[in-house]
């Protein structure tokens, strides 16, 4: 093993490592997130849904969850605060994408008429994106971890870079009592 962060724990599926992949992932994101707002702008001309608002919304709330990713790569400064905006994002939209999973199934099954195929779809149509968005921010969290880890190992451990004056005002009170 050449180095602690090239162990298995730290690497993803596709071979990269986890802040490597996050930081795909953020670009992934931004890109959606564009894509998603100029839709919406294209779409003002018609009718303009409930759902469209709601996509739009997320999209910048993503952006704004992913650009500190983005910027902290880019300028060489990883710390572990950069990840928090995009977990805090992602664990609300996955409340929410699992709040309509569950609405959506109740309803395909307590409404009195035929089931058709298409409705599966729609099911699906919402557990694929809740599938995806908690394997995206599994990679994520991933890296937080080791930044967050790296970041206690470089301060010398759980209590910062004075464990040596920690260490001796422990002793200092302990001989006291």
């Amino acid at each position: 093993m050449c180095c602690y962060s090239c162990s298995s724990k730290w690497m993803c599926w596709c071979g990269f490592h986890v802040t490597t992949a996050s930081l795909i992932v953020a670009w992934i994101n931004v890109l959606a997130g564009i894509y998603g707002f100029v839709s919406v702008i294209n779409l003002l001309s018609y009718n303009l849904y409930i759902f469209d608002i709601i996509n739009t919304i997320s999209g910048i709330l993503l952006l704004c969850g992913s650009v500190p990713i983005i910027v902290g790569e880019m300028r060489g400064k990883r710390t572990s605060k950069m990840y928090r905006p995009f977990l805090i994002i992602t664990v609300i939209s996955l409340a929410f994408i699992a709040l309509a999973v569950i609405i959506a199934t109740v309803l395909l099954f307590t409404i009195e008429r035929r089931i058709y195929a298409f409705d599966f779809y729609y099911l699906w149509s919402y557990t694929f994106p809740l599938i995806v968005s908690i394997w995206l921010y599994s990679i994520v969290y991933r890296a937080y971890k080791f930044v967050q880890q790296n970041e206690e190992q470089k301060n010398g451990g759980q209590y910062g870079p004075n464990v040596k004056q920690y260490q001796q005002n422990a002793n200092a009170t302990a001989k006291v009592i």
